[in-house]
């Protein structure tokens, strides 16, 4: 064989055997991912989990595991619908920004020039420290009400006005001022459900229609919706909520009215979509949803704990935003980290479902090669 012919044979070589490579360490490290969660799954009773990995700013896998439900035979795919839990937040967070970046709110305003249905009772803190957005949006409010546990099958729904008055059929109490704002971070789902009601009264649009034109459109997120119940033509594929021991519960799901605080149904690679898409803004990389200045504002931190609507913790190429989540019957994780594109969703239909994700974590950490420690939210 003369010299130009083994030229050519070696290039050949290389470009048939490059992409085999690359399917190759893509597989072995899909596969020790997996591997954590098939472990995390059988170690803590979890009947179903789905995960959504991105790299570069690329959702790079997606894969489900296990079953929609205990004893049935249905299996969890990469489209399969979970309950978001509180991760509903920030994804609301989203749409409020972008109607700031419109001029249509303010983010330092006293809410209750912005209220039109509802107003928060006044306290004589509140009248000299009034509230305003910023706060709700990073549970800097000093309001009440934690979380929401949501309302089982055959149980009456509130409307929002109820839950937000505390009265029945709500089974939370009335959302109202404790402590003058920027005091001390106190959690508030409550404070979502004031700005779902501010949503309401800005846009006139029920608030499942407004965060599909202004968040869930726009960021392609085209498995997810905030309409509660959820619709029965996308029940079929949606995840079932357990119980600790793999215990299914009674009617599959709760209804959750507090839709901005709790109502999400989405996927892992949705999820991973939004987060992408902040990530694509904070590096100036054209992020569809907010400005770059906005995606900055977002993640940067207004307290110990909270930018407007994510968990914030680093800086520089060390910063990373998340959100947890945990419903009845549901757990789950988004992360991610603007300097390298990457980061992951994960969502699992358990009580115990949390418990895995520290191992999964660790897992993704160690296969795509992430920089710094990863730590997840409570």
């Amino acid at each position: 064989m003369n010299t130009r012919c083994l030229r050519w044979s070696l290039l050949l070589v290389l470009c048939l055997t490059s992409p085999l490579r690359e399917a190759t360490a893509a597989d072995s490290r899909q596969e020790a991912i997996a591997e954590a969660v098939r472990v995390g799954m059988d170690k803590h009773g979890v009947p179903g989990v789905s995960v959504a990995v991105f790299d570069n700013f690329q959702i790079v896998w997606a894969e489900g595991f296990g079953v929609l439900c205990e004893g049935e035979e249905p299996r969890v795919s990469p489209e399969t619908r979970f309950q978001a839990a509180s991760i509903s937040k920030p994804i609301t967070a989203l749409a409020v920004l972008r109607l700031v970046e419109q001029q249509k709110l303010s983010l330092d305003e006293p809410v209750n020039r912005q209220l039109k249905s509802w107003q928060l009772p006044e306290t004589e803190i509140s009248k000299k420290e009034p509230i305003a957005l910023k706060h709700l949006l990073s549970h800097y409010a000093g309001l009440t009400v934690h979380g929401f546990r949501g309302y089982a099958a055959g149980e009456q729904t509130p409307t929002l006005l109820e839950v937000l008055d505390g009265q029945a059929p709500a089974n939370s109490g009335a959302i109202r001022s404790m402590m003058r704002p920027a005091y001390k971070v106190k959690y508030s789902g409550g404070g979502y459900c004031i700005v779902q009601q501010l949503l309401i009264d800005v846009e006139g649009e029920p608030f499942p229609q407004l965060m599909r034109e202004l968040v869930l459109a726009p960021a392609e997120m085209t498995h997810s919706t905030f309409d509660q119940p959820l619709p029965e033509a996308i029940s079929e594929q949606a995840a079932s909520g357990h119980l600790a021991k793999r215990i299914a519960i009674k009617g599959k799901w709760h209804v959750h009215p507090e839709l901005a605080a709790a109502g999400l149904w989405t996927t892992p690679s949705d999820l991973a979509k939004a987060a992408i898409d902040v990530a694509k803004s904070y590096e100036d990389q054209g992020g569809k949803l907010l400005s770059p200045e906005m995606a900055r504002r977002m993640v940067t931190p207004q307290n110990e704990q909270f930018g407007l609507g994510f968990v914030v913790r680093g800086e520089g190429k060390r910063l990373s935003f998340s959100h947890g989540g945990g419903n009845v019957g549901y757990r789950c994780q988004v992360m991610a980290f603007p300097a390298t594109g990457q980061g992951l969703a994960i969502m699992t239909n358990s009580d115990t479902g949390g418990a895995m994700f520290g191992e999964v974590i660790r897992a993704t950490s160690e296969a795509y090669g992430w920089s710094v420690a990863k730590a997840i939210d409570d």
